[in-house]
């Protein structure tokens, strides 16, 4: 289900953006309230998590016959 994390060809099903969405927000949240905003550690984690959710989302907009240029209003 989650083989190409970081590639933005292929598809995927609601199934799987869905739970890529809720874990990102659920990892993201942790991680704020164990180190806080200002950790590299954070702010690393942030950036990778950024690029998972865009890359997911471009492959779901692909699904849906949708622009890709439809991911900057996420």
């Amino acid at each position: 289900m989650f083989a190409n994390l970081i590639s933005f060809e292929g598809r995927i099903r609601r199934a799987e953006f869905a739970i890529t969405l809720i874990l990102c927000y659920f990892v993201r949240s942790s991680l704020l309230a164990i180190f806080g905003e200002l950790n590299l550690l954070s702010t690393i984690s942030s950036v990778f998590l950024v690029l998972i959710f865009f890359s997911q989302s471009v492959k779901r907009l692909h699904d849906m016959d949708q622009m890709v240029s439809y991911t900057a209003c996420l």
